[in-house]
């Protein structure tokens, strides 16, 4: 909600929008994607091997995503706030999914549900910051 407060303010006129929105999808292919691989194990649909395999997968491109939106340069304090509200919200994604890791390795299915329903929906958020920063 913060976020689409931000580029409501700064009017998605950044010459950052369209890199950050990048950023943004693609943290939110990844953790929707985590979030499937969870689900599916759950209902033994998936293995451990692969959900382990895919979890991995998926912190290594939710990091390359917040690497690029951090190795940008903002060139205005709107620029700086867009940048810094998509990294904090990258943040708490990577967190999540290594919550999501922890959850998955200890076979606690209470903790893994709990982590799929907000994997799905960061990778809602993620998703709707990208549409809106398309300039």
């Amino acid at each position: 909600m913060l976020a689409a407060l931000l580029l409501l303010a700064t009017g998605c006129s950044s010459g950052l929008a369209d890199p950050l929105g990048q950023s943004a999808k693609e943290a939110s292919a990844a953790v929707g994607s985590a979030a499937m691989v969870l689900r599916l194990e759950t209902e033994d649909k998936a293995t451990d091997a692969l959900s382990e395999t895919t979890l991995g997968d998926m912190v290594d491109q939710s990091t390359a995503a917040y690497q690029s939106a951090a190795e940008l340069t903002p060139k205005t304090a709107d620029d700086l706030a867009l940048q810094q509200n998509i990294l904090q919200t990258l943040d708490r994604a990577l967190r999540s999914l290594h919550s999501a890791q922890l959850a998955q390795a200890s076979g606690d299915a209470s903790a893994v549900q709990a982590v799929v329903v907000r994997l799905q929906a960061q990778a809602a958020e993620l998703a709707e910051l990208g549409k809106e920063l398309k300039p």
